[in-house]
């Protein structure tokens, strides 16, 4: 039997509405006027996964099918088509064409559906079209679940612009693809749940020790191919047991195995618990434990 869905009284079609999948109510809202208010008032809570080039949705939760729209070219005019892809004109880049289309998209979709999350897997896009992206989801209002995003391809204003707006991502993944040398003093508004820095093909020199402090606030945190000496582990270990920060777990992977313990617990006092394992303790009373090994420190809070 067929519901005729536009016909039916504000309340019961916005409430069939809800039970529509995401991939369907798209192709509805692009029907009528009336489409898109019955659409707009159901108020459909959805999840958004960022890629390059496409936008995956499904209904909160988990619930209905995956869809995905593609950042491709669209020969529909005029460009105001909700969910279409604006025509790419001949003066557009790439990577231009791709941030006008996810602009317009983004904006349709905050302008139907009930945003609740995104996530953006953005680990093979340039530095410049991941900061367009993630400034632009942020200046809509939008809630970042995790973010995974390169530096690399770009020049150090970018990178640091763009590690200023990943401090809003509950997980955060980012991957150095470069070997510039840039500043950034902006990782004490770092509060993320869960954060990794990996390095791609190198030692991880631009990052020092400040770096790690300024992090103290964040729940998990791992460092890959650190050029650190035993005397930078050293100094970490003794400024979180100063500190009253969050940080409840952290490994530090050395890009050589150079990690000598004594040395880095050198004037700390401590508790030799297991092999390679060692306990300390903060001046607030919070203790933790301590796993050194010739390539990696990992300092790990024991719950009370």
């Amino acid at each position: 039997m067929t519901i005729p869905l536009l016909r039916l009284p504000l309340l019961a079609s916005t409430k069939i509405i809800k039970y529509i999948d995401v991939k369907y109510l798209i192709f509805l809202i692009q029907l009528s006027t009336r489409a898109k208010t019955l659409v707009k008032l159901s108020e459909v809570h959805i999840e958004l996964t960022v890629f390059q080039s496409s936008i995956q949705f499904q209904k909160l939760a988990g619930q209905g099918m995956v869809g995905r729209l593609e950042f491709s070219d669209s020969s529909e005019k005029p460009e105001d088509i909700p969910f279409k892809p604006p025509p790419q004109s001949i003066f557009d880049t790439k990577i231009q064409y791709q941030i006008r289309a996810f602009k317009k998209m983004m904006e349709d979709f905050v302008e139907f559906f009930k945003v609740c999350s995104v996530s953006f897997d953005l680990k093979s896009a340039c530095s410049y079209t991941s900061l367009c992206f993630l400034e632009h989801a942020k200046g809509l209002g939008l809630k970042f679940t995790t973010a995974q995003v390169a530096i690399g391809g770009a020049n150090p204003g970018v990178y640091r612009s763009l590690l200023d707006v990943c401090s809003n991502a509950s997980q955060l993944l980012v991957l150095f693809d470069t070997e510039e040398a840039f500043t950034f003093n902006g990782f004490n508004e770092y509060r993320t749940h869960k954060l990794r820095f990996a390095v791609k093909n190198r030692c991880f020199n631009w990052f020092t020790v400040d770096h790690m402090c300024a992090l103290i606030n964040c729940s998990v945190v791992s460092v890959e191919e650190l050029n650190w000496s035993n005397e930078d582990y050293n100094r970490f270990l003794k400024f979180w047991m100063a500190s009253d920060g969050k940080l409840k777990s952290c490994t530090l992977w050395a890009c050589r195995a150079s990690i000598i313990p004594w040395f880095v617990l050198d004037g700390i006092n401590h508790r030799q618990i297991r092999y390679s394992t060692y306990e300390i303790q903060r001046a607030d009373g919070v203790k933790a434990e301590v796993v050194l090994s010739f390539s990696s420190c990992t300092l790990k809070v024991i719950d009370a």
